[in-house]
C-alpha cells in the first residue's frame, strides 16, 4: 500500500522541479501553436482567359499565388513541372505579365500571365505533359497546383490524350465561318 504522507512529502520537497517541468512543457506547447498559426499559407491557382488587344484576342494563362498566412515570403519564379518532375522552361520575356521576384505580404497575391498557345506548343515540341504549376520562393520552397486531365488535357502530351482529342474532333466537329 502506498503511504500518501510520503508521496506528499516528496512532492513538497521537489515542488520547484515539478513547477519548472510543467511550465517548460506549457511554454513548448504554446510556442508550437503560435508558430503553426504564424507560418505562410500559400494558395496557388491557374486560370484561363482572354486578353483583348488592338487587333487580336490572345488566349492567356494566368498563374496566381496568394499568401493567406501572416509571414511574408519572396516569390522568385514561376514554372511548369512536367510529369517526369522536370521543369518546362518558358522564358520570362515570353510572359505577358511577369513581375517576379516580389515580396508577398499577408493577403496579397501575384498574377503571372502568359500566352496559352506558347505553353501548348512547348508541350508538343518537347513531348512533355505539364503536370503542375510551381512557384518557388527565395529559400527554395516549392508551392504547386496540380493540373487535372479534365480541364487541361491540351497541356498533356501522350498518345492517349492525342487519341481523345482526335476522337472529340470527330464527334464534335468545329463549325467554320462558311457554315
Amino acid at each position: 500500500m502506498v503511504d500518501l504522507n510520503l508521496v506528499f512529502q516528496n512532492i513538497g520537497a521537489n515542488w520547484d522541479k515539478i513547477t519548472t517541468i510543467v511550465l517548460a512543457g506549457w511554454g513548448a506547447i504554446l510556442s508550437t501553436i503560435i508558430y503553426l498559426q504564424d507560418r505562410p499559407r500559400i494558395k496557388v491557382g491557374v486560370k484561363r482567359g482572354f486578353t483583348v488587344g488592338m487587333q487580336q484576342q490572345i488566349d492567356t494563362l494566368s498563374l496566381v499565388i496568394r499568401n493567406a498566412g501572416r509571414r511574408p515570403i519572396v516569390v522568385e519564379s514561376a514554372e511548369f513541372e512536367t510529369s517526369d518532375r522536370k521543369s518546362l522552361f518558358v522564358f520570362p520575356n515570353d510572359y505577358l505579365v511577369y513581375d517576379l521576384p516580389k515580396k508577398l505580404d499577408e493577403n496579397e497575391q501575384i498574377t503571372v500571365t502568359l500566352n496559352y498557345d506558347l505553353v501548348k506548343h512547348a508541350c508538343i515540341d518537347e513531348r512533355k505533359s505539364v503536370d503542375s504549376v510551381v512557384f518557388i520562393d527565395s529559400i527554395g520552397n516549392k508551392y504547386k497546383k496540380k493540373l487535372s486531365w479534365r480541364y487541361w488535357s491540351d497541356l498533356k502530351w501522350d498518345n492517349w490524350s492525342m487519341f481523345r482529342r482526335r476522337l472529340a474532333s470527330m464527334v464534335y466537329p468545329q463549325k467554320t465561318d462558311e457554315e
